[in-house]
């Protein structure tokens, strides 16, 4: 894990004094900068040249004085990255905001770090109410607020800059940018040789002994798979969850049957363990992972002592089909307002569910902030909830996570891949909401299924977790439609398995526990909440409510407040 850094114009404890023309800052050890001529700079992650770029160094970028520019259009990964020079020091993250650093900011005063408890130590601030709010409707906190008042989190492309004249936050790239309707690049030879090459991209420029790739019943990982076979790359391949799960059984059959080792990592029904993950989370989570993290994080400890780069199927689905409102990644208040449901009427539903204490105002601001998610078509707003919910913060949470133990890559993320498919006419935009239209909806299969048998034919031919294979898609799509038909219209189940988690009495009774205990400040804020005693037995969606509680009450105490 990086070490932790603070930055300051004004003194903190255990910091280094840094000159700059005619102002000083504060920087901390944690900060090594690298030495240049007339600059320095600090790199966290790793930063790598576009697909279409011939190989770049940090240090070329910033001697650049149009340095901004050439981190928009030249570069991707996941980084932080600190350009100091005698007039200005700056700092970026990456293009879609994996990677993120805090600020606060009051008056003239300004702290910047990579830990939000490292500033909590030097300030006194109070609850952000906005944040919790912005918290019950999107199951997470948007738009840079954190649970704090004026300390703020990085969005996607975030620069900011302190200059002896001042203080100046921006975005140095949009998503926007990459979102093109346009049809261009639509042969499938084409698309399927650059995803493998854009795979081997990472390789060679990380250089890992070994790699590790989720394997499950679904297209995402598989496709990754494939376009490293295809490289003469052989992954280890693991799930995490129960051994009679879907994930598990359809995950091993496809690895039987490219010989690839397999395993499962499933932490079971073990409440020492998971409380014992639950505070890694909270604390190297920087308050914006949620603590449900604990299985998956299980797993991917046990997963790194096999490997020290792992491909991460992330958001793969959801840029070819468009985005299925589940109540939980994306919130009932988001599915709800796709149905058309006013807005007001839906701030009250999920402020109840949630037991939120509503004041005077709050129900405006909720409705207000709604209604931002609300654009013009529907593929707009996909297109912002990707990008700035499911992305950035959604997927952000396990990816950071990750990677203080392994290298983690979301190849869907990666700029390369976006532009390839937004470029084409195999994205949800072009389709015109596939996900709401049950004819189009059978279509999203192709784009994987193609991708899987140009690239590894043998794993086209194994059968996936929807119960045909890729291989069955292509060659004779309309039985596989009367076969899925058939399965909804008889209400048969694909296959019966277990669950990847379990969330039952154990889990229940720890519930019943913290929150009996819970912070006074969120004591103000929700009703009274406990789990009814004749009924242990909850979904996650159920469980929701009551851990968002848990995590908030836990990250005012991290912060030093009670």
């Amino acid at each position: 894990m990086t070490d932790s850094w603070i930055i300051s114009n004004y003194k903190l404890q255990h910091c280094n004094q840094v000159e700059l023309s005619d102002n000083t800052l504060f920087i901390n050890d944690g900060v090594v900068l690298k030495k240049l001529k007339t600059k320095a700079f600090y790199l966290s992650g790793f930063l790598m040249p576009r697909f279409d770029i011939s190989e770049i160094s940090v240090e070329s970028i910033l001697a650049d004085h149009n340095s901004e520019k050439r981190i928009a259009g030249n570069t991707k990964g996941n980084f932080i990255l600190i350009d100091f020079n005698e007039d200005c020091l700056r700092i970026f993250n990456d293009h879609i905001g994996i990677c993120k650093f805090f600020w606060y900011q009051s008056g003239e005063q300004i702290i910047v770090s990579n830990s939000i408890w490292s500033i909590l130590q030097e300030v006194d601030t109070s609850v952000n109410r906005e944040a919790v709010i912005d918290h019950i409707l999107f199951n997470r906190f948007t738009e840079g607020k954190t649970l704090w008042k004026n300390i703020h989190f990085s969005g996607p492309a975030t620069s900011l800059s302190i200059r002896s004249s001042g203080f100046e936050i921006r975005k140095y790239w949009e998503y926007t940018d990459i979102a093109n309707t346009g049809e261009a690049g639509d042969d499938f030879s084409v698309i399927a040789e650059k995803f493998s090459l854009i795979t081997k991209q990472y390789v060679d420029h990380l250089r890992p002994d070994r790699i590790s790739v989720p394997m499950t019943g679904g297209f995402d990982c598989r496709s990754i798979v494939a376009s490293l076979l295809n490289q003469n790359i052989k992954p280890v391949t693991y799930t995490y969850g129960h051994a009679n799960s879907s994930d598990s059984e359809y995950g091993k059959l496809a690895a039987d049957k490219t010989g690839l080792e397999f395993n499962v990592h499933y932490l079971g029904d073990n409440a020492n363990e998971y409380l014992s993950l639950r505070d890694e989370i909270l604390n190297k989570g920087n308050s914006l992972a949620s603590s449900h993290r604990a299985h998956r994080l299980f797993g991917i400890k046990q997963e790194a002592q096999h490997a020290d780069l792992m491909f991460l199927g992330y958001l793969g689905g959801e840029v070819i089909r468009g985005l299925w409102p589940d109540d939980l990644i994306i919130s009932k208040a988001i599915r709800l307002l796709w149905e058309n449901v006013e807005p007001e009427s839906i701030v009250d539903q999920v402020f109840s569910e949630s037991y939120f204490k509503a004041e005077q105002g709050d129900i405006a601001y909720a409705a207000n902030k709604l209604q931002e998610y609300k654009l013009e078509t529907l593929e707009a707003s996909y297109l912002k909830v990707l990008f700035e919910i499911k992305a950035h913060q959604h997927y952000a949470q396990d990816i950071n996570l990750f990677n203080n133990y392994i290298t983690a890559i979301p190849f869907y993320l990666d700029l390369d891949y976006l532009q390839m498919v937004f470029g084409s006419k195999h994205n949800f935009l072009f389709k015109k909401s596939m996900t709401q239209n049950k004819l189009k909806k059978l279509d999203s299969p192709l784009f994987n299924s193609k991708l899987i048998s140009l690239l590894y034919p043998q794993l086209a031919k194994v059968q996936l977790g929807k119960g045909f294979t890729p291989y069955d898609y292509l060659h004779n799509r309309w039985k596989v439609y009367l076969q899925k038909g058939a399965r909804h219209y008889f209400k048969i189940k694909a296959d019966k398995h277990t669950s990847n988690y379990s969330y039952g009495a154990w889990y229940v009774n720890m519930l019943e526990e913290k929150l009996a205990k819970r912070s006074d400040v969120l004591k103000d804020l929700f009703h009274p909440v406990m789990p009814p005693e004749n009924d242990k037995s909850y979904t996650e969606k159920e469980l929701q409510h009551y851990t968002r509680i848990w995590d908030l009450s836990d990250f005012f105490e991290l912060g030093g407040r009670k």
